[in-house]
């Protein structure tokens, strides 16, 4: 089984997404904010994360620096998600580390194919 790490700092979000994902199969762990998930990531290592970009404590960006940073860790795709639909914030995410880029609010088809995609399924 495949593993995705949610990171989103709205519970409602977050275990909207994490059920999701349960029901296609996925073993999800969650995060808060990005302190976590960088944290998460190096002890779980995840085979895909979901990176909410805008976070309290460390955002999705610096999350992504300090993950891809990491031997261990670099190599884990990671889609940004954020409610922020500009090409400023797709560029950014794409220049911090992420794979690829999820529009809030979430369209759950679109997004699973593109995590399909990004693990080879």
């Amino acid at each position: 089984m495949k593993t995705v790490l949610v990171v989103e700092d709205e519970p409602e979000n977050r275990s909207t997404i994490a059920a999701l994902l349960e029901i296609e199969g996925f073993v999800v762990f969650q995060a808060e904010n990005g302190q976590e998930a960088v944290k998460q990531a190096a002890e779980g290592l995840p085979d895909l994360i979901l990176m909410d970009m805008r976070m309290p404590v460390m955002d999705g960006y610096a999350a992504t620096q300090a993950i891809k940073a990491e031997s261990a860790t670099n190599a884990i795709p990671i889609i940004a998600l954020t409610g922020e639909a500009l090409d400023s914030q797709r560029t950014q995410a794409i220049e911090v580390g992420c794979d690829d880029f999820h529009p809030k609010p979430v369209d759950f088809d679109r997004l699973l194919r593109q995590i399909r995609s990004l693990l080879g399924l």
